[in-house]
């Protein structure tokens, strides 16, 4: 089974790159903002809490997160693995991530962290908020993930480092450059 993390600030393509690699390895994509924006849209209690957190740019409390995440996790039976795609953003839900995949005897087989310059990735919002959108594409809610990206979810990277299972990736190249890479490093894992 392959559990794998991709890692990145917003805009670096990480939605795209977990769907590919879905496809290909037969794995299951989990994504928070996919899981968020459900909610938002048939307007749980969830949804609600979300409309006035995360369109301002912030996120979610942990503890709803982790469950979410956790109930993903345990309804899916058939999968290969799993690719977590936004998830985790902090090192407290990295801890659990990872104390929780251990404990499935199903531990985070690689962290492939995309990187990409400030400047690359606000141009990649703003031009997907006018294809897609989103409320959340704009250069203020951008402001405001980033600064949580480089105060949070880097620790949490950093977490991950330590554990010796992150793969650095440029993110600034065309998709199909990025994602052969991201394959290689895949099918470097075997089955």
């Amino acid at each position: 089974m392959k559990n794998i993390i991709i890692f990145g600030p917003p805009g670096t393509g990480k939605g795209t790159m977990s769907t590919k690699l879905a496809a290909d390895y037969n794995l299951r994509h989990i994504s928070t903002g996919d899981i968020i924006r459900k909610n938002q849209e048939e307007g749980t209690k969830i949804g609600v809490l979300a409309d006035k957190i995360v369109n301002a740019g912030g996120l979610l409390p942990d503890d709803i997160v982790n469950e979410m995440v956790k109930q993903e996790i345990i309804n899916d039976t058939t999968s290969k693995g799993f690719i977590f795609d936004g998830f985790p953003r902090n090192s407290a839900q990295a801890k659990m991530l990872d104390q929780f995949m251990n404990y499935r005897k199903t531990p985070i087989t690689k962290v492939i962290h995309l990187d990409s310059p400030k400047h690359v990735v606000l141009q990649r919002i703003l031009d997907r908020g006018e294809v897609s959108g989103r409320k959340d594409d704009n250069a203020e809610v951008f402001k405001t993930r980033w600064s949580a990206y480089q105060t949070q979810t880097l620790p949490a990277l950093r977490y991950f480092q330590g554990r010796g299972v992150v793969v650095d990736v440029g993110g600034v190249e065309e998709i199909d450059v990025v994602y052969d890479r991201i394959k290689s490093i895949m099918d470097g894992l075997g089955q």
